[in-house]
């Protein structure tokens, strides 16, 4: 593939982890990116008249989704005097709702049924129109159906600690308890009798939090806003077996359970799971080793950027 050159419109003023994963995985493959604000990886941008004459000219042309809170939205405005939807893809990274919020009861009432995730407005209906392109973090099979791009987060080299020996059998270490099966997992967790070595630490640097991921036999990730959460990939990337809350949306390349990761929709499946695992470190020692392979080969930031710009025709 040639260098391509690329105009982004991105968050403004707020970080934001999928635009953070496209923008450094596009530099990694040394195309050439112009953003219209910065942040993210990127630490220089360009005047309003600068954008609109580079991205007339660019092979292509990015609208990254970002939440307004304290923030002002992205300057989706520069897209319709530019006028080339042809080329432009719209990368939603929304969670709960198309605007990153979710709707009242949405959180308590998706805690008994999953289908609440899925609130509405779900798709920005405006850019599935206009852009060539739609991509989604949060990507179900009825939005595949209607046009929709699964492009999920991915592995950042910056989340991946120096290797280290495992001290702990199993780590979990969640912010908000809110969502998914976090409440429970944490429960099940403080409440098992097993002679298995738990770390539950909380309120941990970021620097820490990896660490003790790379300590750990196995790390334990369920749902957060989305499926779909950074530590999922921070402990993919540091060879820690992985085990999560089983996806309803769609990722490429997918994780297979008991091969290269443990998937678990319950408490009891868990429990199970944790138990056959630590009782056999060849088996372990297998998953581990092929979640880390699996890892590097398909959900680096190169990896999810060159799979982008693939299905963009590039």
């Amino acid at each position: 593939m040639k260098n391509l050159k690329i105009a982004t419109v991105t968050t403004n003023g707020k970080k934001d982890y999928l635009t953070e994963t496209i923008l450094v995985g596009l530099k990694e493959l040394g195309h050439h990116v112009i953003v219209s604000d910065i942040g993210n990886s990127i630490h220089s941008s360009v005047s309003d008249a600068d954008f609109i004459e580079a991205a007339r000219n660019a092979d292509c042309i990015l609208a990254f989704f970002g939440k307004v809170r304290g923030n002002l939205p992205p300057k989706y405005y520069l897209l319709d005097k530019i006028n080339r939807w042809d080329v432009t893809a719209y990368i939603d990274g929304s969670e709960w709702t198309a605007t990153g919020n979710p709707n009242q009861n949405q959180v308590q009432l998706s805690k008994s049924n999953s289908a609440f995730r899925r609130g509405e407005p779900w798709i920005e209906k405006s850019f599935l129109q206009k852009c060539k392109f739609y991509f989604k973090r949060e990507a179900y099979e009825q939005d595949i159906n209607i046009g929709v791009i699964p492009l999920p987060f991915a592995a950042l080299n910056s989340s991946k600690y120096i290797e280290q020996e495992k001290k702990y059998d199993i780590f979990c270490s969640f912010g908000q308890t809110n969502d998914g099966l976090r409440s429970d997992v944490e429960c099940f967790l403080k409440n098992w009798k097993t002679d298995y070595s738990i770390n539950l630490s909380k309120n941990l640097s970021y620097d820490d939090f990896l660490k003790i991921t790379a300590q750990s036999k196995i790390a334990i990730d369920a749902w957060g806003g989305g499926d779909c959460c950074a530590r999922f990939w921070e402990i993919a990337i540091n060879k820690t077996c992985l085990a999560y809350q089983k996806y309803n949306i769609r990722i490429p390349n997918p994780y297979t359970d008991m091969e290269n990761c443990i998937e678990y929709s319950s408490i009891k499946e868990l429990h199970e799971k944790l138990e056959i695992v630590l009782a056999d470190e060849k088996l372990l020692n297998k998953i581990t080793n092929s979640c880390y392979e699996h890892t590097i080969n398909f959900h680096t930031t190169s990896a999810r950027a060159n799979y982008m710009l693939q299905k963009m025709g590039f």
